[in-house]
């Protein structure tokens, strides 16, 4: 029978809950069967060997660092659509590291992002400096936490790189505590500096579907891209077409809508169904499509300007 085995918490944002067998994908990511005293989940996802749920708070909520706490599992099926019984779990969250840059990857001419080793907390307050130097250069930015993955920190340059030039990349400053990335235990990122070649992409960007349901579609693009409007999708029929776009996947933050074209996302939540009349998708196997471009035009291109190219998934 279908059990958790473990339940692990080595940052103050999420929890990893292993299983001991393959689970049903569905019913494993349905936030609504897990909860944990005193918190509120927002997503819950498997991980490729699917026996790994990666629960993530809603929010910007927290673990309280080594303090103990109960996750109770039901309704989780294996992957033989058996339910599992339900299970009650104590933990104990420990972050007791600090974060480190584990890449850096150029998204635009004017953009990059930087992966840290766990969730880093948007704040007003503590902004990390990254700055990008080529001999006599010296390139500013401001910088932003990704909101479908708060390991990535957004970067947008004011100045444009230039091909064929390799910069080097600093992130954090030491003279100033507060433009560090901060994690959720308020621990700082380890100054970090790399060097880093430029080059213009001009390879088409490409998408996947992550997850479904029968109200959504979670889609994944390989690098940034701008131009999305809920016309860009589909499923089953052309007539049914996306309802709203989200850029996390908490629907009932308003500032998660995506509304503006001009903006690049590399991870979409494609919503079908919120209102009795919409189009959920059907059980079983359904054609989904990302378009090109929409009625009006507009096209799906990455910061170099390569546009997508309509895709279907059966």
């Amino acid at each position: 029978k279908l059990e958790v085995v473990s339940v692990k918490a080595d940052n103050l944002r999420e929890a990893v809950v292993t299983f001991n067998g393959s689970v049903d994908k569905a019913t494993a990511e349905k936030v609504g069967n897990y909860k944990v005293s005193g918190k509120v989940l927002g997503d819950a996802m498997v991980l490729e060997d699917n026996k790994t749920v990666v629960l993530t708070l809603d929010d910007d909520k927290a673990f309280e660092n080594n303090k103990a706490i109960k996750l109770t599992v039901a309704g989780v099926k294996n992957a033989a659509g058996v339910v599992m019984s339900k299970q009650e779990v104590t933990f104990t969250p420990k972050d007791v590291e600090y974060p480190v840059v584990k890449d850096v990857v150029y998204t635009g001419p004017k953009s990059l992002e930087i992966t840290f080793s766990e969730p880093i907390k948007e704040d007003s307050n503590k902004k990390v400096k990254v700055t990008l130097k080529a001999g006599n250069a010296v390139l500013s930015s401001e910088t932003h936490v990704s909101k479908s993955d708060e390991r990535v920190v957004e970067v947008k340059l004011f100045s444009a790189l230039k091909d064929g030039t390799e910069y080097l990349v600093c992130v954090g400053n030491p003279k100033n505590s507060t433009e560090y990335a901060y994690d959720y235990a308020n621990y700082p990122n380890i100054y970090f500096e790399g060097t880093y070649a430029y080059a213009a992409d001009k390879t088409a960007p490409e998408a996947k579907v992550v997850s479904s349901n029968q109200k959504f579609v979670v889609v994944e693009f390989n690098k940034p891209v701008t131009g999305l409007t809920k016309d860009h999708f589909y499923h089953s029929f052309s007539a049914y077409k996306a309802k709203n776009l989200y850029s996390a996947a908490d629907f009932k933050e308003p500032s998660n809508k995506i509304t503006d074209k001009n903006k690049a996302y590399s991870k979409v939540w494609v919503e079908f169904y919120n209102a009795k009349g919409d189009n959920p998708l059907p059980a079983g196997n359904v054609q989904f499509t990302i378009l090109a471009e929409d009625n009006a035009k507009v096209k799906i291109q990455d910061n170099w300007k390569n546009s997508f190219a309509s895709t279907t998934f059966d």
